[in-house]
């Protein structure tokens, strides 16, 4: 993207213009209390997380822009999809496009890992991680589980209970 900060529109509109992710029919119905489709209220969620681990700017209403973190973060994917190390075929949202983008040479096969029903993608949810951590204080300090996460995931996480609790939410078994 090009221009000003990225806004909610300006991403929704690059994701889908692009062909980033694949979206199973399910997501381009809306969930009953929204008019948009659900796959955009699902990246609307995730956009909130990753403000949370601060991957992404809240510094004006309506940021998506990408903060450093973030970019280190993405750039390790990259990096991690060049060298095979995280299996793109296992990525079930992610598109052909983006897969082959990420992992040159990249073709489907019948092993690819299917999109479960909307219902079954759920995770503990995040007060479950926040205990967690919490628990996780008595032997750590919150800058030495911080310091843990982020040499398990090849990025900074911030050394706060929530940015910790949501980088474990994400990356289940890290810290």
């Amino acid at each position: 993207m090009t221009g000003d900060i990225p806004t909610r529109q300006r991403t929704m509109d690059y994701i889908r213009s692009e062909g980033l992710l694949d979206f199973p029919p399910e997501d381009h119905l809306s969930y009953p209390t929204c008019s948009e489709p659900s796959w955009q209220t699902d990246v609307a969620w995730a956009r909130k997380n990753a403000v949370m681990v601060g991957w992404v700017n809240n510094h004006e209403w309506n940021s998506w822009e990408i903060a450093r973190p973030g970019r280190e973060f993405l750039a390790s994917v990259v990096d991690r999809c060049g060298r095979h190390v995280l299996m793109v075929s296992r990525c079930f949202l992610w598109s052909l496009r983006l897969k082959t983008l990420l992992t040159p040479g990249f073709g489907p096969s019948a092993t690819d890992t299917k999109a479960p029903p909307k219902g079954e993608r759920s995770m503990p949810s995040l007060e479950y991680y926040k205990t967690l951590v919490e628990g996780k204080l008595r032997d750590a300090t919150i800058e030495e589980l911080a310091a843990r996460v982020s040499r398990r995931l090849g990025m900074t996480v911030p050394a706060t209970k929530p940015s910790v609790a949501f980088a474990y939410h994400l990356f289940v078994k890290t810290i």
